[in-house]
């Protein structure tokens, strides 16, 4: 079964529907946009850098 989203675009944003409109796929154009946003947070969760916390227990770790 399909399913429909709507998307809305402010006035002042006149840019970003033209630039959409403009790609030979709308649907495949805005789906792929989504998957690189998925792929990209999952990436960064992955590389994510320590806080203070963990980097001074790790530190603590090291010198007993």
């Amino acid at each position: 079964m399909t399913k429909r989203k709507m998307i809305s675009f402010d006035t002042d944003e006149e840019h970003l529907l033209n630039h959409a409109l403009s790609q030979e796929n709308f649907s495949e154009y805005i789906k792929q946009l989504i998957k690189f946003d998925m792929e990209k947070k999952s990436f960064k969760e992955q590389v994510r850098k320590p806080n203070i916390y963990e980097v001074y227990i790790a530190k603590l770790k090291k010198t007993t």
